[in-house]
């Protein structure tokens, strides 16, 4: 049987997942599938993010009336992640001269959360404004404001009744901010749409040709041109485009944000025999191989930091539970076992952290009893290696079902390529692993959690 919470807040009410989020009865796979295969007329995903992040109130009703810059990340974005993964390696290599010293070999101590999230604003920027606007430090600044801003944001508006939401949006910083990196986009995105509307040749291009330029600004501009015809003035191009950037950026400084930390810090607070040197010896044999340059296809050689990855994501999820979904079916949607009828307007999740935490699926390591066991998912005798990118009854952080993350191959691949550099650039000192931060529905790594590293003399 499965059990609910239910939460009153404001006028909703929230149906949550079975358990607390350290134990509990668990729903079953069989439960588990279910609910990943319930029809969208019953159960939806879109009305509970909105509900979830107030969009509407934070960057305007149409990105969620018309996401297509979702769709452009998976038809798009991954098919040209062979031919814009040297870009990113460069943005990799920069943020560490920034946080370490181009030429300095000594030890600093690194705020681990802030670089991360710096580091993959980085990245999210390089992809769509390219240099040297990615690189601008006030650009840079902007744009970490605003990841964050929108998370503190979207919690404080959702308490809200809606008459109120838009008063505080306008008394506070986010629209500034917005105005900021709109006049800092806005030359790059007449150069695309004038290019576009002309009739270049150079704009044409099919979503798997390389683009000449050190950004994708002309291939969504092209996708917002075709998906939103009716927006045709110079300014309504600017701002929207602007607001599917930040949209982007948002999903950049998520979930690949607390990936990024999490690592880190599972690297240097675990023994280093266990895991440091011998993902180090993978990454060098690598890197010897193929000159130091990455591709998708060397990247796939690196199946150890497949299995660290994705055991870092499992221990430490980004949330308590995976995004919810909202019930939209005016009757109600029963559950699996007919034990109760979630009513319409209410949300239903699964415990991600109670189910990535069930040592049923998730023994303990056999070395010492510890829950992290960074090589669980590496190929053995036995069995084959669970890649990085897959997701089960027992492992959501990439989302459930039709829901499933559609930038997950380059996200991936991303995270790949920085747990390399890393590891093959730079030393650490160990250091003790503290509790995370519970912020809501989030759990975190402190802000003010730093980590002792240093360049290799040969990097």
């Amino acid at each position: 049987m499965i059990g609910v919470w239910v939460i009153e807040c404001v006028d909703i009410i929230t149906i949550l997942g079975v358990g607390d989020r350290h134990q509990g009865e668990h729903p079953s796979q069989q439960e588990i599938k279910a609910y990943k295969r319930a029809p969208t007329s019953d159960l939806n995903l879109d009305g509970a993010i909105e509900d979830n992040l107030q969009i509407r109130y934070l960057l305007g009703p149409q990105i969620r009336q018309n996401s297509y810059h979702i769709e452009w990340t998976r038809d798009s974005l991954t098919p040209l992640m062979p031919s814009i993964l040297d870009w990113l390696h460069e943005e990799v290599a920069d943020s560490l001269d920034q946080a370490l010293g181009k030429d300095n070999h000594d030890f600093q101590k690194v705020k681990i959360f802030p670089f991360s999230l710096s580091l993959n604003c980085r990245i999210a920027a390089r992809i769509v404004v390219g240099k040297p606007l990615c690189r601008d430090v006030k650009f840079q600044h902007l744009c970490e404001q605003h990841s964050q801003l929108l998370v503190v944001l979207s919690m404080i508006l959702k308490l809200l009744p809606a008459w109120c939401k838009p008063l505080v949006v306008r008394m506070s910083p986010i629209r500034g901010i917005q105005r900021q990196i709109t006049d800092l986009v806005r030359p790059l995105v007449l150069v695309s749409y004038r290019k576009l509307k002309q009739g270049d040749q150079d704009s044409k291009g099919t979503a798997s040709e390389p683009p000449e330029e050190q950004s994708l600004m002309d291939s969504l501009v092209r996708t917002a041109v075709s998906r939103t015809p009716s927006l045709t003035a110079e300014e309504d191009i600017v701002h929207e485009i602007t607001m599917r950037f930040l949209s982007i950026l948002f999903l950049f400084s998520g979930s690949p944000t607390l990936t990024v930390a999490n690592m880190v810090l599972d690297l240097v607070s675990e023994p280093r025999e266990l895991y440091f040197d011998a993902l180090h010896s993978v990454i060098t044999s690598v890197v010897e191989k193929y000159g130091g340059r990455w591709t998708l296809e060397n990247i796939k050689e690196l199946d150890l930091t497949d299995s660290f990855i994705k055991e870092s994501m499992r221990l430490r999820p980004a949330a308590f539970t995976i995004a919810g979904r909202k019930v939209i079916n005016p009757q109600g949607y029963t559950l699996p076992d007919n034990s109760a009828t979630v009513p319409f307007g209410s949300y239903l999740t699964l415990p991600m952290y109670a189910i990535h935490h069930d040592p049923n699926h998730y023994p303990p390591r056999t070395e010492d009893g510890s829950e992290f066991d960074g090589f669980r998912f590496k190929a053995t005798e036995n069995n084959e290696a669970v890649p990085l990118v897959g997701s089960s009854e027992t492992f959501l952080s990439w989302g459930a079902g039709r829901h499933i993350c559609p930038g997950r191959f380059a996200s991936a691949a991303i995270l790949k390529m920085c747990l390399a550099e890393l590891i093959q650039k730079c030393d650490f000192k160990p250091r003790n692993r503290i509790s995370d931060v519970t912020f809501a529905n989030i759990y975190v790594p402190s802000k003010t959690l730093t980590v002792e590293m240093r360049r290799r003399n040969s990097a």
